[in-house]
């Protein structure tokens, strides 16, 4: 994303997001899930401000880290 102000984007068209490699591992994990938000923002039509969606993105990501076991699979029984 050389050139560009946005540390991420979400493209209508072609449905992909990009991020700016450049990041560290937690900005480029905030800036997805923002960046996904954009997406589910404007796929349903839905309308909020981009403040709402900042404040929303950073929430997720604290806790989707501070929850991880949430959104992993669960393990196989033991002695498989």
């Amino acid at each position: 994303m050389e050139g560009r102000n946005n540390l991420g984007e979400y493209h209508n068209f072609t449905q992909e997001i990009w991020i700016d490699e450049g990041l560290t591992e937690q900005c480029g994990e905030e800036i997805f899930i923002h960046e996904l938000l954009e997406a589910i923002k404007d796929i349903y039509s839905l309308r909020y401000s981009h403040k709402i969606l900042n404040f929303y993105g950073v929430v997720l990501h604290a806790i989707i880290k501070d929850n991880p076991e949430m959104f992993l699979p669960d393990p196989p029984p033991k002695g498989e």
